[in-house]
């Protein structure tokens, strides 16, 4: 075990020990359910957002001065497709990937995009976006996400095989580590972009690059915005807006209460309704700030093949943590967030399961229902 984890070190220039996976674990355990002061925060409709605001969002643009991240590490196994989820087809003729290229492109070919793989799919993700020319693209980049020692449910580090340790991705927050270590902040700060867009792959209406967004998001004087949709009812399992301790957060739906699930402002709206969709934009100063700096640990229990000293093991139960950091974490080193809400059917279409809600089948038949297809 000691010489799998000395390689990971040497690999991915860690110093990590057995005693600090460990105390890793228990830390990540002890995040489990928050904390903190919660308390409701406000969104303005984009509805009510003016002319104005959009004209300066499509000057940034114009002017060189937005970029966008968009965050691809996952596989398309969930939707029985052995690619980069990136790379599949809803049933449209075309990849996700291609959806959010048209919605780029149609601003103009020149903004930069940034693509953060995994190493599991960043070697077929080139390979398809070399086959496609970048869509036509000019300024496409892909870098890959760090990896985690994939632990026991005791904190003993998982085998893959002989003196190789079992990893996994660090998460959706390890966007920022990545940006640091693998030279992007640096071109964003070359480029002179000032506000990096952020989104997932996974949302087919992604709208990652909107001149009313980056307006908005500028006009508020803030470090951050986010878009947000309106909860279908008080028991959807998604994460919302809230302020914690005084600081721009989320609270997931497993910390609230049942009084807080169902609390209601004076407009008769949930207190707790606005609903996070991943799509946030961050100042490019703010990054600078950001990306220095670890974001806590978050456990998630998985069932995890692992090798024990002569052959793979396949488990029936759960038997490994698996350690991640979320973007949002990164809320609270902000001196603020502003909340754009938005119409669930023109912006949020996620393609999580292969049937039932959150389907390739749901998410065609929203993007069929729009008339905002790029």
């Amino acid at each position: 075990m000691s010489s799998a984890l000395e390689k990971y070190n040497i690999r991915y220039g860690t110093d990590l020990t057995p005693e600090r996976l460990k105390t890793m674990l228990k830390e990540a355990s002890s995040l489990q359910g928050g904390g903190g002061m919660v308390e409701p925060c406000s969104a303005v409709d984009a509805d009510y957002l003016g002319r104005d605001v959009y004209d300066l969002g499509l000057s940034l643009i114009e002017k060189g001065e937005v970029a966008v991240v968009t965050m691809a590490g996952g596989q398309g196994t969930r939707l029985g497709y052995s690619g980069p989820k990136g790379c599949y087809d809803i049933g449209i003729g075309m990849s996700l990937f291609e959806l959010q290229a048209r919605r780029i492109a149609a601003l103009s070919p020149d903004i930069p995009w940034y693509i953060m793989t995994s190493e599991e799919n960043n070697a077929a993700t080139a390979e398809f976006f070399a086959q496609k020319d970048n869509f036509g693209l000019t300024n496409v980049t892909l870098f890959t996400q760090g990896m985690l020692p994939t632990l026991s449910l005791e904190g003993e580090p998982l085998l893959a095989a002989k003196d190789t340790l079992a990893l996994n991705p660090d998460g959706n927050g390890g966007v920022f580590a990545a940006l640091l270590k693998k030279g992007v902040l640096a071109d964003i700060d070359r480029r002179g972009v000032k506000y990096v867009v952020f989104c997932g792959i996974d949302n087919a209406l992604a709208r990652m690059c909107e001149p009313l967004f980056v307006g908005f998001a500028a006009g508020s004087g803030l470090e951050g915005a986010s878009k947000s949709v309106l909860k279908t009812d008080p028991e959807e399992k998604a994460g919302a807006f809230c302020r914690r301790d005084g600081k721009p957060g989320i609270i997931e739906y497993y910390e609230l209460s049942p009084e807080m699930r169902y609390a209601k402002a004076d407009d008769g709206s949930l207190l707790y309704g606005d609903a996070n969709i991943v799509a946030h934009i961050i100042t490019a100063d703010a990054l600078r700030r950001i990306c220095g700096q670890g974001l806590p640990l978050h456990l998630a229990t998985k069932k995890v093949p692992y090798f024990d000293g002569e052959k793979t093991v396949e488990p029936d139960a759960p038997n490994a943590c698996k350690l991640e950091s979320f973007i949002f974490d990164a809320f609270s080193m902000l001196n603020g967030m502003a909340i754009m809400r938005v119409k669930r059917e023109e912006e949020f279409a996620p393609v999580k399961n292969l049937a039932g809600a959150d389907s390739p089948e749901t998410a065609l038949a929203m993007i069929k229902n729009t008339e905002k297809l790029i």
